[in-house]
């Protein structure tokens, strides 16, 4: 049985956000940075973590990723 899950996870919430900020459509910014869409939408959603475009995204879009113990770093634009 597969497990759905309609929310967002908080990564999921502050990159929805800037999107909306730069007017930006999801798939728009899947294409620029060459991100499968689905792939992004699964870890928007939480259902993969998505380690290896984790990274990219934040970067992109200047977000502040935490770290495991909770110490936010941040990727320079």
């Amino acid at each position: 049985m597969n497990k759905t899950n309609n929310s967002l996870t908080d990564f999921g919430v502050s990159v929805k956000k800037a999107l909306l900020d730069r007017g930006m459509l999801q798939k728009e910014f899947c294409y620029s940075v060459e991100i499968p869409e689905n792939r992004f939408t699964e870890m928007l959603y939480g259902i993969r973590p998505g380690r290896r475009y984790r990274r990219i995204i934040t970067q992109a879009l200047g977000l502040m990723e935490e770290t495991r113990l909770g110490n936010p770093y941040t990727f320079p634009v």
